[in-house]
């Protein structure tokens, strides 16, 4: 008995607790419903604000000019009644500008077109509220404007083509040029594209760079105390533009001077002699058969 009564206690005190949780659930499931309706609201409005700031069109400032500004540019004028003139001359040119709004044609346009994109086409009313001259003029004058910019836009891609096919023909005629100039050059120096072919195909064997210009006296400057005579590339090629290489023999000794000097001043553990010899056996493999 006293098993049964203390069980029967016991069922009445969870009854409470369990409706209870029932309240908290659904309180709880109030909130978060509120809650979504709150930020549906909230980005309702902010897609609101952000359309109407898309369709508004720029705010732009009307420039103006300062007053001392003004007196400076009349100070450097010699016209009679300057006063009277640059009063006239102020007023007309802040009425242009406050008529266009501060905004140069181009941008005045492109602000029209956006606004008009955006502007939401209005419903269709009955035949009997709309005026038919005035719909007809309308029809007209949109007609004309389209007419208008489609032919823009067909002379804007004629140029576009023109302006191509000039940009190919004078490409054309450019490499026409650089040919006859080589065969007028073969023609006349031979020896002397010879040294040209040769002395590119010789640099190009110093994948480094290390003898491409002269050796700089400000980082070495014991240089001249072991080297009488300095040679690099580009010592050989103004030599070589000058006409002074008159034998192939002058040619190769010059190569053989930047080798040389390089292998006499540099120690034989530094990558700067080890790229003497590089230089100097494929090098000779280049004149060889040059």
């Amino acid at each position: 008995m006293g098993s049964s009564h203390s069980e029967g206690e016991l069922e009445e005190d969870d009854e409470p607790s369990i409706g209870h949780d029932d309240d908290s659930k659904g309180w709880s499931s109030e909130r978060a419903k509120r809650a979504k309706a709150k930020s549906r609201l909230k980005m309702k409005r902010a897609r609101k604000i952000l359309a109407e700031r898309r369709a508004a069109a720029p705010v732009v400032s009307v420039p103006c000019i300062p007053p001392h500004r003004l007196s400076k540019i009349t100070s450097n004028l010699t016209v009679p009644r300057k006063s009277q003139f640059m009063q006239r001359l102020h007023s007309y040119w802040t009425l242009k500008r406050q008529s266009r709004n501060g905004v140069p044609l181009l941008r005045r346009l492109q602000t029209h077109l956006q606004s008009q994109r955006h502007i939401e086409p209005l419903p269709p009313q009955p035949p009997s509220q709309l005026p038919p001259r005035d719909s007809e003029e309308k029809q007209s004058a949109l007609k004309e404007q389209l007419k208008a910019w489609q032919r823009l836009r067909h002379d804007l891609e004629r140029a576009r083509l023109l302006v191509e096919l000039i940009r190919k023909r004078e490409k054309l005629k450019r490499e026409t040029i650089k040919i006859q100039q080589m065969a007028l050059e073969m023609q006349l120096t031979p020896f002397l594209v010879l040294l040209r072919s040769t002395l590119e195909q010789l640099q190009e064997r110093d994948t480094n760079n290390f003898f491409t210009e002269p050796v700089p006296l400000a980082e070495v400057p014991d240089y001249l105390d072991h080297i009488d005579t300095p040679m690099d590339f580009q010592t050989m090629w103004n030599l070589l533009e000058s006409h002074r290489y008159l034998t192939f023999e002058a040619f190769e000794a010059d190569f053989g001077l930047i080798v040389n000097n390089c292998l006499k001043y540099n120690a034989k553990d530094t990558v700067f002699y080890r790229a003497a010899l590089r230089l100097r056996e494929m090098g000779g493999a280049v004149i060889r058969t040059g």
